[in-house]
């Protein structure tokens, strides 16, 4: 798989908006000089870590429908 496919399958499974990854990313190339496979590469490991699940639960309110990559995955991290 992938991994600009890979991200896409994350993004569903943990109920994350794609379009705001799309600006991280598109935040990461454009500012920070990073290609297109180095930033998604990026944005992958922070779901991995916990980062992006920390972002999501400040939101107000909407954390509580979202799932965790965790989750997403029955408890089984890759």
């Amino acid at each position: 798989m992938q991994l600009k496919e890979k991200l896409a399958l994350i993004c569903k499974t943990t109920d994350t908006n794609e379009k705001g990854i799309n600006l991280l990313l598109e935040y990461y190339q454009k500012s920070l000089g990073w290609s297109e496979e180095k930033a998604i590469a990026y944005v992958i490991d922070l779901f991995e870590n916990g980062t992006i699940d920390a972002i999501k639960g400040l939101g107000a309110g909407d954390s509580k429908n979202s799932k965790s990559r965790k989750e997403a995955n029955n408890g089984k991290t890759e």
